[in-house]
C-alpha cells in the first residue's frame, strides 16, 4: 500500500483487501510485505475514525461534502466495526501473535464505534427508534447524502446496525434498549402487498409480501411515510414524493419519480426477516422489558406527527381540545372538546382517505361524515365513515369508549358465546359493546356484545386486509369470516379468516380467551394449576420438606389467588411484554402456560414457563406470575423480581439475563440455555451439582426457598 491518498471505505472498500492480505500471510507464505501492508490498513483505519464520536466518514482523507458525514450507508461503519473486532477477539485471520500488539487498540477503536451507534440512534417521541444513512459530525443529527437521499429514517442500513447489535455478547443496558427500540420501529414501518416490477418502472400488488422503504419521513413519527425522490430533490420539494400509510396509492406516488431515479435506485429493500427471527431468540435471552422511554418514563409521551408531515393547509386549533395535534385540517375545526373532534378533513393529502382512516391515525374512531359546503363546516349531506374519494369532508372524531379489551377475573364468560347467524342489520347491538373499540366498520354491527363483535369490515381501508388482522388491530382474534351480500350482513358464504384481496367481508371478533380447563379429578399438587375451576389446595398427604438444613413447617405452596387473575390473560398485546412476565406468545396471543401442558418439557421451557415433571396428570407446564408473595414464588421455584411497568411480580428463571444474578437468585445456570428453575433439572445427580438448587422429595427444587 502506497499511500493513504483516496482510502476509500464505502463498498467494503479497504477492509476487503486487507483481511485478504493478512489471510496470505496467516495460510500461505507468511511473507512480511503481505502483513506490513494489511496492518498499514489497519492504521489507516484506525487513524480515520473521528476522535470526537467513533465514527468513520467515506473516504480517508477527507474529500469535504456529504461523504464527511458519519456514514452507515451501504454498512460502512458496521463493516469497519466488524472488521475491529475480529482483530481485538484474535479471530481468523487475525489469530497470530503479530495482531497481539494492536488488539488492544482495535478494542479501544470498536468500543468508540459501538458508543456511537448508541448515540446516533435516532428518537423520537421518547422512543429508540432506528438510523439515518449518515449523521452529522458534531450534532449527530441524520442528514442527507446525494442530492436524491434525503435526512430519513433508513429502512435497509438499520437492519445492519441492528443485527450487530444483537450479535453482541453480553449486552449492556443501552444496547438492550438500543434493539428493543429497533424492533418496534421495524414492526411499524413495513410495507405490505407492493413490490417492484422486474424493470423498476412501477409498484405491482403481491398480497403478503414484506418489505421496507429505503427511507422514511422522521417527522411524520409514529406515522410511517415513504420517501420516494428524483435527482434534486434535496433542494425541491418538487421532486421529493412522500405516501403516508397505509400506503393504499403507493404506485402513483412511486411513478412521479423520473424513470432515471426509479430504475438506477433501489426505493424498496428486503424486510428484515432473519433479523426478526434473531431478535426473538435474542429476546428470549436479554428482552425482558419493552423499551423504556429516554426520560425514563415506563410509557411513551404522546406523540403527533412533525412539522414535514403536516401540509400548509393544517391551522392551530383550541388549546387542549381533541383536535389538537390532529393533521390536515382545513382552517378552523368546527367542533372541539376533551371528547369530540369535528373538522373539515383534508383527505386528499393521504390519496382521498375515508374519515374511518383519518380518525384512526390519531386512536379515535369515527362517530359520523357529511359532505362539506366549500370548507364552511356547513354539513349537505350525510356520508359514511368509510366513504372514499373525496378531498375533504366533515369528520366527527370521538375517543374509543372500549379502546381496548382488559379481562377482569370477575367478568371472565366460562364460554364464548354461541355463533348467532346474523341475516340482516336488524340484528340488536349493545351499548359499550365490543364493536366498540373497532375502527373501519360499514354500517351498523351485524351483532355487538361485550365478548363478540360481527360487522361488514371495511378491509379496504388498510389494503384489502384479513379478518384476522382487521380483529387483531384490537387485540381480538376472527373467529369466523364470510362473503358478505351488499353490506346487508347477510352471509353468502364462508372463508378463511386469513383471506385477504376483499374490499368487505364479515368479520367475526371474539375475546382471545383460551378454552375453559374443566375441573381436574386427580390428586392436586403442590403447583399451580391455571385452569378457572380449580381451588387452590395442598395435599393433605404431602409430608414436610426435609433438607440437611433446620427449617420450619413448609408454608403452602399453592397460590392462593383466584388462577384467572394470571397476568397472561390482563389484555397484553405485544410480544415483548408477554415474555417480561413469564407467559407464551403465540399468533399474536398472550396465552397462559398451561396451553403447552401437553407440549414437550424443551417447548415448555423455551417458552419461559415452568415444567414440574412430577406433577400430576397434564398440568405440568405453568406460569410462575400466579403467585402471590415470595415465601409462594419461591416454593414454585420461581422468582419474586421487579418487571418494569408491573413492579414486583413472581417471573420465571428465564427472566434473568446475568449468569451472576441467576445463582444469587437460586435458579439453574448453563451458558446454552441461559437461567432456568431448578425443576427443570430431572436427575438428581445433576440437581445436586447445580449451585442453588437441591433435590428434595424427588425433585430439583430452589436451595434458596430452603433458606
Amino acid at each position: 500500500m502506497v499511500s493513504y491518498l483516496d482510502s476509500c471505505f464505502d463498498n467494503h472498500g479497504t477492509i476487503r483487501e486487507a483481511q485478504y492480505l493478512a489471510r496470505a500471510y496467516t495460510i500461505h507464505t507468511n511473507h512480511p510485505h503481505y502483513l506490513l501492508a494489511s496492518q498499514k490498513a489497519l492504521t489507516a483505519i484506525l487513524t480515520a475514525q473521528y476522535t470526537n464520536n467513533g465514527g468513520w466518514a467515506q473516504y480517508h482523507p477527507r474529500r469535504g461534502g456529504y461523504s464527511d458525514s458519519i456514514t452507515f450507508n451501504d454498512d460502512l461503519h458496521i463493516h469497519l466495526t466488524t472488521y475491529l473486532d475480529l482483530i481485538r477477539h484474535g479471530e481468523c485471520p487475525f489469530e497470530g501473535v503479530e495482531w497481539d500488539s494492536v488488539s488492544e487498540e482495535a478494542g479501544k477503536a470498536s468500543a468508540r464505534a459501538l458508543d456511537l451507534i448508541l448515540d446516533a440512534q435516532i428518537v423520537k417521541c421518547g422512543r429508540r427508534t432506528v438510523w439515518c444513512a449518515q449523521h452529522d459530525v458534531d450534532t449527530l443529527e441524520p442528514v442527507g447524502g446525494r442530492d436524491y437521499e434525503v435526512a430519513s429514517f433508513s429502512g435497509y442500513e438499520s437492519q445492519g446496525v441492528w443485527r450487530y447489535l444483537m450479535e453482541l455478547e453480553d449486552p449492556s443496558e443501552g444496547v438492550r434498549d438500543a434493539v428493543l427500540g429497533a424492533y418496534e420501529w421495524f414492526e411499524g414501518y413495513q410495507v405490505v402487498d407492493w413490490e417492484l416490477s422486474p424493470n423498476k418502472k412501477t409498484l405491482v400488488r403481491n398480497n403478503g409480501v414484506q418489505q421496507m422503504a429505503r427511507f422514511y419521513e422522521i417527522n411524520s413519527y409514529p406515522i410511517p411515510q415513504v420517501i420516494f425522490c428524483s435527482r434534486g430533490c434535496a433542494n425541491d420539494s418538487n421532486k421529493k414524493h412522500t405516501e403516508l400509510f397505509p400506503f393504499d396509492q403507493l404506485n402513483e406516488t412511486y411513478e412521479r419519480v423520473s424513470e432515471e431515479r426509479r430504475t438506477g435506485y433501489s426505493w424498496l429493500v428486503r424486510f428484515p426477516t432473519s433479523e426478526m427471527k434473531l431478535f426473538e431468540r435474542w429476546n428470549e435471552t436479554y428482552g425482558i422489558a419493552p423499551q423504556p422511554s429516554v426520560d425514563g418514563s415506563p410509557t411513551p409521551p404522546p406523540c403527533t406527527p412533525g412539522p414535514t408531515a403536516v401540509p400548509s393547509t393544517s391551522n392551530p386549533t383550541e388549546p387542549g381540545g381533541l383536535c389538537d395535534g390532529m393533521a390536515y385540517i382545513r382552517g378552523e375545526p368546527c367542533l372541539d372538546t376533551v371528547d369530540v373532534c369535528e373538522a373539515v378533513a383534508n383527505l386528499a393529502v393521504n390519496g382521498k382517505e375515508s374519515c374511518d382512516a383519518w380518525c384512526g391515525r390519531s386512536g379515535l374512531r369515527c362517530g359520523s361524515a357529511w359532505h362539506d359546503d366549500g370548507g364552511t363546516c356547513t354539513k349537505k349531506g350525510v356520508i359514511g365513515c368509510d366513504r372514499t374519494g373525496a378531498s375533504g369532508s366533515i369528520c366527527r372524531c370521538e375517543i374509543n369508549t372500549s379502546p381496548m379489551v382488559n379481562i377482569s377475573p370477575t367478568v371472565v364468560p366460562s364460554t364464548l358465546p354461541p355463533t348467532t347467524t346474523a341475516s340482516s342489520t336488524t340484528n340488536p347491538t349493545g351499548a359499550g359493546g365490543l364493536c366498540d373499540t373497532l375502527l373501519y366498520i360499514r354500517g351498523k354491527p351485524c351483532l355487538d356484545t361485550t365478548a363478540t363483535c360481527e360487522a361488514v369490515a371495511n378491509l379496504a381501508a388498510n389494503g384489502k386486509e384479513s379478518c384476522d388482522a382487521w380483529c387483531d388491530r384490537s387485540g381480538l382474534r376472527c373467529g369466523g369470516a364470510w362473503h358478505d351480500d351488499g353490506g346487508t350482513c347477510t352471509k353468502k358464504s364462508a372463508i378463511g379468516c386469513d383471506r385477504t384481496g376483499a374490499s368487505g367481508s364479515i368479520c367475526r371478533c371474539e375475546v382471545s380467551i383460551p378454552t375453559t380447563v374443566p375441573p381436574t379429578t386427580k390428586n392436586p399438587t403442590k403447583y399451580p394449576t391455571e385452569g378457572p375451576t380449580q381451588s387452590p389446595t395442598t395435599n393433605p398427604t404431602e409430608s414436610p420438606t426435609t433438607s440437611n438444613k433446620p427449617t420450619s413447617s413448609e408454608p403452602t405452596m399453592v397460590p392462593s389467588s383466584n388462577p384467572n387473575s394470571d397476568l397472561c390473560l390482563s389484555g397484553t398485546t405485544t410480544l415483548i411484554t408477554c415474555k417480561a412476565i413469564g407467559c407464551i406468545w403465540a399468533k399474536h396471543e398472550c396465552l397462559m402456560c398451561t396451553t403447552y401442558n401437553k407440549k414437550s418439557r424443551n417447548k415448555c421451557i423455551k417458552t419461559g414457563c415452568n415444567y414440574d415433571v412430577s406433577a400430576a396428570g397434564d398440568n405440568k407446564c405453568w406460569s410462575c406470575n400466579v403467585g402471590k408473595d415470595k415465601d409462594e414464588c419461591n416454593g414454585m421455584s420461581c422468582i419474586w423480581k421487579k418487571v418494569k411497568t408491573y413492579g414486583r411480580i413472581c417471573t420465571p428463571c428465564a427472566a434473568i439475563t446475568k449468569r451472576n444474578k441467576c445463582k444469587k437468585a437460586g435458579c439453574a445456570y448453563s451458558k446454552k440455555k441461559g437461567c432456568t428453575s431448578c425443576v427443570t433439572k430431572t436427575k438428581e445427580e445433576k440437581c445436586n451439582t447445580q449451585k442453588g438448587c437441591q433435590w428434595i422429595e424427588g425433585k430439583c427444587s430452589m436451595d434458596a426457598y430452603e433458606q
